[in-house]
């Protein structure tokens, strides 16, 4: 394999820039001798953001130990080509760990699977329209900016089937403890204009103007003690405070993917 330098890790998501920090990380700062490095073991491999700062420091002051990492390269020739061959299926991309707080081990394989959602829905749009998703992928960027630069909100959501209910979520706290909760989802003040929330196999879009005018009628009707039309139901959890919303009466406010597309090329 030709391997001429190890760049920077852009976040750009790609075979190389994934391989050369998971080697980096195995070899440079877990010490492992390189026979005993194996892309078996990527499986179990966590992208965090320390690291990251680590490997890219190490690229600027001259990847002054590549050679370690070539050598590997050159002895695992077909392991490589395998990894290139199959990067998104077999050897899926990894969500990069933030270290703004502790994750349980639950809330790490979510955050793959949403990573991975979000994978699909910026292939889908790429492919199909022509539109470069652009996310942010940063906490900077998302906690200040929102998800993308195309203001979708995309939210991985395997339950809405079984339950037949979107969950739209207004507040949250990073951990149950905490005194009080921070507004989120539709009411976070972000670039965010269209909530898509499903999974790979059938997702929905709203727009976020649309649930937030939802939210202040039903908290209104709540005062007023009035039965939701909508059937809907505000739910508090430990770290969550969201309404839940029947799909089934949901419908006359969804788009389809193709009329949220129009509108951004509009706005492009």
């Amino acid at each position: 394999m030709e391997w001429n330098k190890f760049e920077k890790y852009e976040h750009q998501g790609t075979w190389k820039e994934t391989l050369s920090i998971f080697l980096y990380v195995s070899m440079a700062i877990y010490k492992k001798p390189k026979s005993t490095v194996s892309l078996i073991d990527y499986q179990n491999f966590e992208l965090k953001d320390s690291d990251i700062k680590l490997y890219n420091k190490w690229v600027e002051q001259g990847a002054e130990s590549s050679h370690i990492l070539r050598d590997w390269l050159i002895l695992n020739e077909e392991d490589v080509f395998d990894f290139k061959a199959n990067f998104e299926t077999k050897h899926k991309p990894k969500v990069e760990l933030w270290s703004d707080r502790n994750k349980t081990d639950y809330y790490k394989t979510k955050l793959q699977a949403a990573f991975e959602f979000e994978n699909y829905i910026q292939k889908l749009l790429k492919d199909k329209h022509n539109l470069d998703l652009q996310p942010f992928l940063t906490p900077e960027g998302q906690y200040k900016k929102g998800e993308n630069e195309l203001g979708i909100e995309i939210k991985n959501d395997t339950l809405i089937k079984k339950y037949g209910n979107f969950y739209i979520e207004y507040a949250e706290k990073s951990k149950g403890s905490n005194s009080s909760f921070v507004k989120s989802g539709i009411l976070k003040n972000d670039n965010s204009i269209y909530f898509l929330i499903g999974d790979k196999s059938k997702f929905w879009i709203l727009k976020k103007s649309k649930l937030i005018e939802i939210y202040k009628e039903e908290k209104q009707n709540l005062k007023d003690k009035k039965k939701s039309k909508r059937g809907i139901k505000f739910k508090k959890i430990a770290t969550s405070l969201g309404y839940v919303y029947p799909v089934k009466n949901a419908s006359k406010n969804m788009i389809s993917l193709e009329e949220m597309v129009r509108e951004i090329k509009m706005r492009k």
